[in-house]
This record gives C-alpha cells, sequence and structure tokens, in this order.
C-alpha cells in the first residue's frame, strides 16, 4: 500500500469520525424548555391530528401595549394574545396559513397574507372611541381576497386624500402588488426578481423597497447575488440595487425612521473562495446588509459572526425605540444579537469613494476601545429554535421561536464602564443555555395562560446584562421524527464554529 493510499484512507476514517462527531452533537444547543428535550412523538401519530404545532410566523403589538396578535401557520389562525395573560387569548380562524401580518395606519385592522394559493385577509382587531383611543374589539374578518400564490409580506399605506393601499411582496409570482383594501381590485405590479420576500416602505410613503431571498442568476457564473428593488410609488420607477457577489437568504428588513436606509438580513456567500477552509467566515458569513435608499446602493454589511463564533442564519431585525440598537434575531444559532446602529450607519455613510462597500462592518473588532462605548456586538442565547420575526417596544425586546411556539423577552441594561478589547477579547465560546430562575414555575408554563418565565440574566462582557423571559403561545410540543428533522436541517448550532468538542473526536498526527 502507498503512502498516498494510507493518507488517503486515515483522512476517510477522520472524516468518519468527525461525521460521527457531528452526528452524536447534532441535537445542537437547546433550551431545556425547548422541544427538542422532549420526547420523540411517532409519525403515525401524525396522521389525524392536525394543528399540533402552534407555529407562528409573524407577530404585531398594539400601541397601548396590551396585546399581541400572533399569525398561527400551524392553526391557521390569527391570535390575540393579553400580553399580561390577565384575559383569555382569542382566536379567529383563517382559511389559509398566515405568514406576515401589518397594521393599518389607524391601528384598528390588520392585514394578514400568507397561503400557497395566495390569500390577503383584512381582519379588525380594535376600535376608536369618541375621546380617540383604541378599544379592543371581538376579531372580525371584514374581506379577503386572492393575491399572487405565497405572499411573503405587507405593508400598508394611506394617501393624502385619505384612500389606502396595500402592497404585497408575491413570492413566487415575482412581483410587488398594488392593490385596494376595500375592493381587492390589483392597481399596479412591479417585476421585482426571484422570491421578492420581505418589503417597507419609508415613513413619507413615497417608496417601497423589495428585497429578493434568493438570486436568480445563474450559479455556475462568477457572479451571483440576491437583488434589492426601491420602487418610487409616484412615478412607477424601479431602481435595482446592486449587491455583493454571493449575498443571498435576504429574510428580512426595516427602514430606518428617516426613511434614509434599509437594513436587511443576509447569508453572504463567498462562492470565490477555494474550499480549503471553513473557519473565521471562509465560506459563509452572516450579518445585515444596510442600503442606501436615496442613492440606491449598497453602503456596508454589518457583520454578526464573532471571530470564534458564527451567528448562523439571521432572520428578524428591529431598530429599538430609542434609535440606539439594531436587535437581530439569528434563528440558526437561538439567540438576539445587538448592534449600535446609530454609530455603524455613520460609519458606513462617512466612507470614502475608495473604500470598497459592503467592507467597513467586516473588519470592526469585537469590542470599542473606549470603555464609554458600548460594544459592538452583544449577543444573548436563548436556546429556543427558530427564532425569527422581532419587535421592540419600550426597553424590552421580543422574538418569536417558530419551533418552540414561544414568545422570547430581552431587555438591554448598559452601565459603564465597559469591558475594552485590552482587558479581554469579547469573542469567546458560547454560554451554557439558560435556566429559569424558578424550575418549578418552567415547569408550569404550559401555555395555557400567557405568562413569562425568567431565565437566568447574561453577562456577556462588563457593563452589561440582558434579562431573559419565555412566554408560551401553546403547550411544549412533542416532536415528530420529521418535525425534528425540519429542525435540525435549520440548526447552526450543529455546524462547525459552534461545537469545539468536534475538533477533539478527531485524532491529531
Amino acid at each position: 500500500m502507498t503512502f498516498k493510499t494510507i493518507s488517503l484512507s486515515f483522512a476517510a476514517f477522520a472524516a468518519c469520525l468527525c461525521f460521527t462527531a457531528v452526528d452524536t452533537f447534532a441535537q445542537g444547543t437547546a433550551s431545556p424548555y425547548s422541544a427538542k428535550s422532549a420526547p420523540i412523538a411517532s409519525d403515525r401519530m401524525e396522521a389525524g391530528q392536525p394543528g399540533d404545532y402552534f407555529a407562528p410566523t409573524d407577530f404585531l403589538l398594539d400601541s397601548s401595549d396590551q396585546n399581541f396578535y400572533v399569525a398561527s401557520e400551524g392553526y391557521s389562525q390569527l391570535r390575540r394574545v393579553p400580553a399580561d395573560g390577565s384575559a383569555p387569548q382569542e382566536s379567529l380562524q383563517l382559511s389559509f396559513k398566515p405568514f406576515k401580518l401589518r397594521f393599518f395606519p389607524d391601528m384598528t385592522r390588520i392585514a394578514v397574507v400568507g397561503g400557497v394559493d395566495g390569500r390577503m385577509a383584512i381582519v379588525e382587531v380594535a376600535a376608536k372611541t369618541d375621546s380617540g383611543a383604541l378599544e379592543p374589539v371581538p376579531l372580525r374578518l371584514v374581506a379577503e381576497f386572492p393575491v399572487g400564490r405565497s405572499p411573503a409580506d405587507v405593508a400598508v399605506k394611506v394617501d393624502a386624500d385619505g384612500s389606502e393601499k396595500v402592497y404585497i411582496a408575491d413570492r413566487f409570482g415575482g412581483t410587488l402588488v398594488e392593490m385596494d383594501p376595500t375592493s381587492g381590485e390589483k392597481l399596479r405590479t412591479w417585476p421585482v426578481g426571484r422570491e421578492p420576500f420581505c418589503l417597507d416602505l419609508t415613513p413619507d410613503g413615497r417608496r417601497a423597497v423589495v428585497a429578493d431571498r434568493l438570486t436568480e442568476m445563474a450559479a455556475n457564473k462568477a457572479y451571483a447575488c440576491s437583488k434589492v428593488f426601491i420602487v418610487e410609488l409616484d412615478s412607477g420607477e424601479v431602481r435595482e440595487v446592486g449587491l455583493r457577489n454571493g449575498d443571498n437568504l435576504l429574510q428580512d428588513m426595516t427602514v430606518t425612521p428617516d426613511g434614509r436606509y434599509a437594513l436587511i438580513t443576509c447569508v453572504r456567500g463567498n462562492t470565490l473562495h477555494t474550499a480549503s477552509g471553513v473557519s473565521g467566515g471562509w465560506l459563509n458569513a452572516n450579518g445585515v446588509l444596510c442600503i442606501d435608499i436615496e442613492e440606491a446602493k449598497l453602503l456596508d454589511f454589518f457583520l454578526l459572526d464573532s471571530g470564534k463564533l458564527a451567528s448562523g442564519n439571521p432572520w428578524g431585525l428591529a431598530i429599538s425605540d430609542d434609535g440606539e440598537s439594531l436587535v437581530v434575531s439569528a434563528a440558526g444559532t437561538d439567540e438576539l444579537v445587538f448592534l449600535p446602529i446609530k454609530s455603524l450607519i455613520k460609519s458606513a455613510a462617512e466612507h470614502t469613494a475608495l473604500t470598497r462597500p459592503g467592507r467597513r462592518g467586516d473588519s470592526d473588532g469585537g469590542v470599542t476601545v473606549d470603555d464609554k462605548v458600548p460594544p459592538f456586538r452583544v449577543r444573548v442565547l436563548f436556546g429556543f429554535k427558530g427564532m425569527r420575526q422581532v419587535l421592540c417596544r419600550g426597553n424590552d425586546v421580543y422574538a418569536l421561536a417558530y419551533f418552540d411556539d414561544v414568545v422570547c423577552k430581552a431587555t438591554l441594561k448598559l452601565t459603564p464602564p465597559f469591558l475594552t478589547v485590552d482587558e479581554k477579547s469579547y469573542d469567546g465560546v458560547q454560554e451554557d443555555e439558560p435556566r429559569a430562575l424558578d424550575e418549578q414555575d418552567a415547569d408550569a408554563n404550559d401555555g395555557s395562560v400567557f405568562r413569562y418565565t425568567k431565565l437566568e440574566t447574561a453577562r456577556p462582557t462588563q457593563g452589561v446584562e440582558i434579562e431573559r423571559a419565555f412566554a408560551r403561545l401553546a403547550p411544549k410540543p412533542h416532536l415528530t421524527q420529521r418535525r425534528r428533522g425540519e429542525i435540525v436541517f435549520h440548526d447552526a448550532t450543529a455546524c462547525f464554529e459552534q461545537l469545539p468538542a468536534i475538533l477533539t473526536a478527531v485524532p491529531t498526527v
């Protein structure tokens, strides 16, 4: 046997060990209160039991902070959930599986889109009193219209003449649709590439920003990326934003309050790199695109990954009410990431003409060297699977865990001085999964009443505390093999730079 053959045989043996190690850890990091720690149900039990999983896809919080409105894909419902658990939950059955929600400007109705065949429902949720305050009313379906195929997002605006218009991302139709919510008439459509998945309007209602989830370019070419389109709603003009090679999986978007920038979660694949390494984002990087809406150009890519710890599959994002933080959910690694949005945008806007777009955020260190300025990147682990949509209210951040039927709550507290990079590297090993402060209280949290169970406070670095809690929307699900496989497929905690133990399982020579 030649030396080359021996080398190849050992490589195969090491690969087998590595795959065995990966399989050993394939459950990934998960909270002990996650469904992944529950018994596995037989797939035979799945037949005849629709609605086993609540599967929340989107949620809203009313202006008084009294009620969540949650879209349930599993139950095909829109549900009103009192935020303090003081009243029973109310549900409205829909004829389709809802995917995204948006309040009308008067906050009395919600536009709901979803369904494989494409539907939009308008649901009345509140009425204005004589004093102008909003009073919840029984959920009532006002209208339902067909629209596209698998619509993925929706936005609503009121024109100067008082007329309302709804904008829908028709995912598999590849268009942005403008509709009259009273008659259901399609007023205008714009072609916007492959799988438009998220959209938002500027606060003045003059522009719509639409992002495609996947590229429509040939994958065997040197350059391929998703696209972002800016639609001038007055003139109908469409401008395309050029992204970097490999930018894909654009999942969610928010426009800054001044209407100048669009922030979009993204996975950047380094498709031109030789696959000779994996660490440090050599093959893929997770981050947020910053788009200048006025100029229709990419300004920057704000990196979510730490140097030694990836933040897989960024999904939802929102800007805190004080405008200081951008909060991003990492659906693959069960966590929230806080970024200082003002300083990041300021840095991006000050790029010189010689600076290559989309690179400044990549090189930013783990923490600032100024102990009076918050860390560049603050990460907090929850351990619930499928953390996707995010919303902010006051000092609190809420995130939906799609696979666990859970609302996660985080409150960031900053007390300078902060730890500087000279004292300790901010990058490091993921913390242990958080545990409840009261185990008995956690066990009793079965979703019958919406109430929060407090988890241990996270302290990722000096001067930073994040209070954590979770509340169930439904009882803790028992996973079928099929559902568990779906979770593992989306689980980045079973990947490299999430499981250091994998490295020790392969012998070295």
